[in-house]
């Protein structure tokens, strides 16, 4: 395509039409179109559009509008009159016009519309213009075409969805008025043939004597053996002869030991009509007599008449389900045909996916190329991957978003994840119970060893591997709700890790540990073994490291201070318990359970290392906490050099001074000795970041300033400059500082207000720390409380194990029963349930077919308490709906 040149010579150039060029594009018959030659006639419409460079539409308009019809055809011989040629020209030359116009003024919009029985006019197409073919028709006005088009293409879904509506009404109607004439024309066919039974019966008692001798006739002729051919002929030559009992037969079923016979009202007593009426064909057996079969025509009749009566018994029933039947269908059409918004699809639902039950991402592969996806695009530092020694098992990711908090995986979450690498595999088929194993970060890579080669989907795993115990095959399914903004605070902390009080430690905590890790790191002598050798003991206890077990080690100890081992073994952290009980006692002394004391903030280390604060051997802190950071660095200056490595006390921490501190310090007193207090105070403002200095001259304004009277009396020549400016009282004026703090006060009491609106209200509002944690997955919630707004639903397939908070769930075990059946029942289970409301069976019930199949697991077995009970219910009220019953 690149090669070819662009088809210049079929464009045409809008260009005025002139009066001779149309005259003589008739007069010479014009160019022929494709079988037009041979005196072959085309329409008008088409042999004008190879003159002037418009479409279809607009030349039938313009032979509309010179008077000539819509469908006006020609052909190479014919030609228009002078008159009709102008009458063409001149519609022509108006559409040229108004085209001109439109270049400077916006034109007028057109909708044509379109009548449908039992609904609203529905849009058919719009137009600019309203063309001479279109005035008969019926349509909608606008100014502005641009208005037109949007009033067009803002309601053409609503439209779609009153179509698809009024369709689905309309076969629910001719359902049931089918049902209806079905039961009519079944009563009316019972009646009619009642009063042919009873017909036939009154045809044999008016002649019973002739019934009877045909009869006797015929079972004499078939005594004699007579075969059945020779019987017929018989008949035929005595009815010739003029035999009256051969003439009451019409014809012989003898398979069926039956003979017709035309009978007719011969008694002497019927009156007219009776006698006017044509004969009636009965059909008799040949093994009863007159009488007999008189009475068994009378009991078919009876038999009729009874099901008649059954039938419109039960037609109010049937009618009655039908009708049902049909509301349900018009609920139905409500449902589907309203206009649903498009959901967010997250991220992650391309590939295998759960949560567990703290808050925990788990990824599983489909296929080989998403293993490589999720290994490249998605696997981070501080998550861990999950694999199993199975044939078919994907790889799994376990994605810990607050790793740079400090935070690791949790067993439990690991546990989860190990359930889901192995249900995910061929195990769950075979129904065999293994182990899946997990390795950190660093241990996965995609650089195979030397003369190998890793297809896609594999990768080489470098290091030791950590085995999960076996864990049994059981899954789960449910839905998860999406909660908007404001509904997602009374979730926060729903699936928080267990053992932990807060989501996270505080931040001068956790800056605290990382830079005494750092410190123990450089001092700590590296490592040269191979990665291969030992790499996953080196990497769990990385957190053993931070602390030294030997407190004869002079490379950790020459750095980490008493005061913060003596902090570490307060906080726990991950040291065993002999390794709180050594760290104790080189710190206070004696040894005591760390539960029984509390955690120390990071003010308290600050004043601890300083000297300010002192610990007795309960535990108690003695000193002040309340002394300004100037005094606190003069002192510390001033006392630098008489203090001593020695302890200062019988319960106070020991001090053991810095190698070069006290040299420096020495200096620095030098350098400064003739600046004075108020000198200092000044330079470290100065030397301070501008947003703590901003803050401080704040705070400092709030807490000084105090409140001014008001200025006044106002001068004269003021007043009414003052006036003019909207103050209500000019006699006296606020200050730039009154302003101010009024201003602060009304924006307190209005924070206060809307805190008091919405404490009544029951709103929780997200504060600053929650909304930087929180993730794509905290807005998913398993148990909706009835005062939030949800949004939208996600099927969820899991471990049960992470599913026992979820308000909607079945269990899994492997099975037979294929994941598009599954997912379904499951759904239809769950829906049935006293605990759904309304908006939560309408959004599970939105979730498509699709979405409920991708997210089920393959053969399995459903299960959940009362299960049978509501498969059973359902049955019974499909037969209870069903007609006639």
């Amino acid at each position: 395509m690149a090669n070819r040149p662009y088809p210049l010579h079929l464009i045409r150039r809008l260009v005025p039409l002139e009066w001779n060029v149309l005259r003589d594009f008739f007069d010479l018959g014009g160019e022929n179109l494709p079988g037009e030659g041979n005196g072959k006639k085309t329409r008008l419409k088409d042999k004008l559009s190879k003159l002037v460079p418009y479409g279809p539409t607009v030349c039938e308009h313009c032979v509309v509008e010179a008077g000539l019809p819509a469908s006006t055809v020609m052909s190479s011989t014919e030609a228009l009159g002078d008159g009709q040629l102008q009458s063409l020209f001149q519609a022509i030359k108006s559409f040229e016009a108004w085209l001109q116009d439109i270049k400077t003024s916006a034109p007028k919009g057109y909708i044509l519309t379109k009548s449908q029985k039992g609904s609203k006019p529905l849009n058919d197409d719009f137009c600019p213009f309203l063309f001479a073919q279109y005035r008969g028709k019926d349509h909608v006005d606008f100014d502005l075409f641009d208005t037109c088009l949007d009033d067009y293409f803002s309601s053409i879904e609503s439209q779609k969805a009153d179509v698809a509506n009024a369709q689905i009404k309309s076969q629910a109607m001719s359902k049931l008025t089918k049902v209806k004439k079905d039961h009519s024309t079944r009563v009316d066919n019972l009646s009619k043939e009642a009063s042919i039974a009873t017909r036939k019966a009154q045809m044999i008692e008016y002649c019973l004597d002739d019934v009877d001798a045909a009869i006797n006739a015929v079972n004499d002729v078939l005594k004699a053996g007579m075969p059945w051919t020779e019987i017929k002929s018989l008949i035929k030559d005595e009815q010739a002869a003029g035999n009256p009992v051969a003439a009451l037969i019409h014809s012989l079923q003898l398979e069926k030991n039956q003979v017709t016979l035309i009978l007719s009202n011969t008694l002497d007593d019927a009156d007219e009509e009776e006698m006017a009426r044509p004969a009636e064909k009965v059909e008799v057996d040949l093994s009863m007599n007159a009488h007999a079969n008189a009475t068994a025509f009378y009991g078919h009749k009876k038999a009729r008449v009874a099901k008649q009566e059954k039938t419109l018994a039960s037609s109010g029933k049937a009618l009655q389900a039908a009708e049902e039947k049909a509301k349900e269908h018009l609920a139905s059409a409500k449902r589907t045909a309203s206009i649903q918004l498009m959901r967010k699809v997250h991220w992650f639902e391309k590939f295998n996916w759960f949560i567990t039950s703290e808050n925990f991402l788990v990824l599983s592969g489909r296929d080989a190329q998403q293993n490589e996806l999720l290994v490249k695009r998605y696997f981070r530092k501080g998550d861990l991957y999950l694999h199993a020694d199975l044939h078919g098992a994907s790889t799994c990711i376990i994605k810990n978003s607050r790793s740079a908090e400090g935070l690791e995986v949790p067993p439990l979450s690991l546990g989860q994840a190990g359930t889901f690498c192995i249900c995910r595999s061929q195990a769950w088929d075979a129904k065999v119970v293994t182990s899946a194993w997990w390795v950190y970060h660093h241990q996965v890579s995609k650089t195979a060893p030397t003369g190998e080669y890793l297809t896609t989907g594999s990768f080489m795993i470098r290091g030791k591997k950590n085995y999960l115990p076996p864990t049994p095959l059981v899954m789960g399914f449910g839905f998860l709700f999406r909660l908007d903004e404001q509904s997602v605070a009374n979730h926060i902390g729903e699936r928080q890790v267990r053992g932990t009080e807060a989501p996270s430690r505080s931040a001068d905590t956790a800056d605290g540990r990382e830079s005494e890790v750092e410190r123990a790191k450089q001092s700590a002598p590296e490592d040269d073994s191979p990665v291969e050798n030992g790499l996953g003991e080196e990497v769990a206890g990385a957190n053993s490291t931070t602390e030294s077990k030997d407190p004869k080690d002079s490379n950790v100890n020459a750095l980490l201070e008493p005061e913060a081992i003596h902090d570490s073994s307060l906080e726990g952290g991950n040291d065993t318990p002999q390794e709180q009980h050594e760290h104790k006692t080189e710190g206070n002394g004696e040894t005591k359970d760390s539960s029984v004391r509390r955690r120390l903030t990071a003010k308290e280390r600050r004043l601890l290392k300083k000297g300010k604060l002192q610990m007795t051997p309960d535990g108690q802190l003695i000193g002040d906490m309340d002394t300004s950071d100037h005094t606190e660095r003069s002192t510390q200056e001033d006392g630098a050099h008489t203090a001593s490595p020695e302890v200062q006390g019988d319960d106070g921490p020991q001090e053991k001074q810095v190698r070069g501190k006290k040299g420096k310090m020495k200096k620095l007193r030098d350098k400064y000795a003739e600046q004075d207090e108020e000198e200092r105070r000044i330079a470290m403002e100065i030397l301070q970041p501008q947003g703590k200095r901003e803050n401080a001259e704040k705070s400092k304004k709030e807490t000084a300033e105090p409140e001014a009277p008001l200025r006044g009396p106002v001068p004269e020549e003021v007043r009414d400059q003052l006036q003019h400016l909207g103050f209500e009282d000019p006699m006296h004026y606020e200050t730039r500082a009154q302003r101010k703090a009024r201003a602060r006060k009304e924006k307190e009491e209005e924070k206060s207000e809307v805190e008091a609106i919405l404490a009544e209200e029951n709103v929780k509002l997200l504060d600053a720390d929650d909304k930087e944690r929180m993730t794509e997955i905290d807005t998913l919630t398993a148990c909706p409380k009835p005062e939030d707004v949800l949004l939208y639903c996600i099927p969820f397939c899991g471990p049960y194990s992470s599913m026992t908070a979820f308000k909607f769930k079945v269990k899994l075990t492997p099975g037979s029963q294929k994941k598009g059946k599954a997912a379904k029942l499951a759904r239809d289970v769950l829906m049935r349930g006293s605990e759904a409301t309304p908006r939560e069976k309408e959004l599970m019930r939105a979730v498509t077919d699709p979405e409920l199949v991708q997210g089920m697991i393959g053969n399995v077995q459903l299960s959940m308490p009362g299960l049978q009970k509501i498969k059973q219910s359902a049955k019974q009220s499909k037969k209870s709906k069903k007609p006639g019953k």
